[in-house]
């Protein structure tokens, strides 16, 4: 398993460099595709584990600008971090129901499941 930007990481790299804006801030944070777009459509991978949430990750625009069409998993790791989280997704909805959450996540997957669980 890959290992997923922790908080204090992905707070630094947004307070080192904000979020990227073409104009105000060029060298800014963005959000990628660990998996590229460009391999997923080369390999007819299904758009749904594709627009996963846990096929994102947090890099400095520079970073992603020399990515360019690289993925920084396979196919393998990609669905292995998606069982992850969607373990961890079910482990606190059900926490949610019973009134608390006792679980810990990595701050990658617990910013996406506040944002999933808003989409419901």
């Amino acid at each position: 398993m890959i290992l997923l930007l922790s908080r204090i990481l992905k707070d630094e790299l947004l307070k080192k460099y904000g979020m990227y804006n073409r104009i105000k801030n060029p060298t800014g944070v963005v959000r990628d595709h660990k998996l590229s777009i460009c391999e997923g459509f080369k390999n007819y991978i299904d758009s749904e584990i594709m627009s996963h949430p846990a096929n994102c990750e947090f890099l400095s625009h520079i970073e992603n600008s020399r990515k360019s069409r690289l993925s920084s998993v396979n196919i393998e790791q990609l669905l292995d971090d998606i069982e992850l989280w969607n373990a961890r997704l079910a482990q606190w909805v059900e926490a949610t129901d019973r009134g608390s959450v006792q679980c810990e996540f990595d701050s990658h997957i617990e910013y996406r499941l506040t944002f999933s669980i808003k989409m419901l």
